[in-house]
């Protein structure tokens, strides 16, 4: 039995569900549907309250990430891209699917309130920045590590999409 937030919780069953259904591959549009049917029937959403059109928008995620996947693995980065990848996705997809934005609004909203009250002197202001985004995502929203690294991966890369996915795998490893 898992005793995190609600958001932690489905975004862990996604990433457990994505690693079962992509061990031995596979692409968006055959794993979405079976994703969003899994995610249903378990009742981490209500019945109904997925759309196809986000179903479709699902596959197409998938897509991109399994594509960002395959890019930086023919860098062959000294790094574990598989789990960063699953995290990444699973992420993605728990913040795409959410209908509730409310504790996104507060923590921005939080995040610059402290944003100009806390001081560092060693460290520059967008480190500084990054530092105090991250505590009020950790404190406030309890993100888990893993989106945690999504926000980052967004900060750093911004939006994944399919014009920029080749860019951000030739990048990854200067960033990384």
């Amino acid at each position: 039995m898992d005793y995190r937030d609600e958001e932690v919780v489905r975004r862990a069953a996604i990433e457990r569900i994505l690693k079962r259904r992509l061990i031995f591959g596979g692409h968006g549009a055959k794993i979405a549907p079976i994703l969003i049917r899994e995610l249903l029937w378990a009742r981490y959403f209500p019945e109904n309250s997925i759309s196809e059109e986000e179903v479709a928008k699902t596959a197409h995620v998938i897509d991109l990430y399994l594509n960002l996947q395959h890019h930086i693995a023919k860098q062959k980065l000294n790094i574990k891209i598989d789990a960063l990848i699953y995290q990444l996705l699973s992420s993605h997809l728990e913040i795409m699917l959410n209908k509730n934005k409310d504790i996104d609004f507060l923590s921005n909203f939080i995040f610059h309130i402290l944003n100009n009250h806390i001081n560092i002197i060693d460290d520059s202001s967008q480190t500084r920045e990054m530092q105090v985004f991250l505590a009020v995502r950790r404190a406030f929203a309890k993100d888990d590590m893993a989106f945690l690294r999504f926000r980052l991966f967004e900060q750093y890369f911004g939006e994944l999409r399919v014009d920029n996915v080749a860019e951000i795998s030739s990048n990854f490893k200067k960033e990384s």
